[in-house]
Formats: structure tokens, C-alpha cells, sequence
């Protein structure tokens, strides 16, 4: 179960970490 939960943490941040740059670099996009 602590290797299920581990994996399933950093599968879940590194999914976040994609889409807070997905969002970053959109707004930059955006503003210019």
C-alpha cells in the first residue's frame, strides 16, 4: 500500500507541475 500511495503521489505531482506550466506558459502567451 505505501508504494501504491508513493507512486500514485508523484505520478499526481508531476501531472500538476505539467499543467501549472501548461497554464503559465499560456497566460505569457496570452499577454503578448
Amino acid at each position: 500500500m505505501n508504494m501504491l500511495v508513493i507512486i500514485a503521489v508523484l505520478i499526481s505531482s508531476t501531472w500538476i507541475g505539467m499543467a501549472l506550466i501548461l497554464w503559465k506558459t499560456n497566460l505569457l502567451n496570452v499577454k503578448e
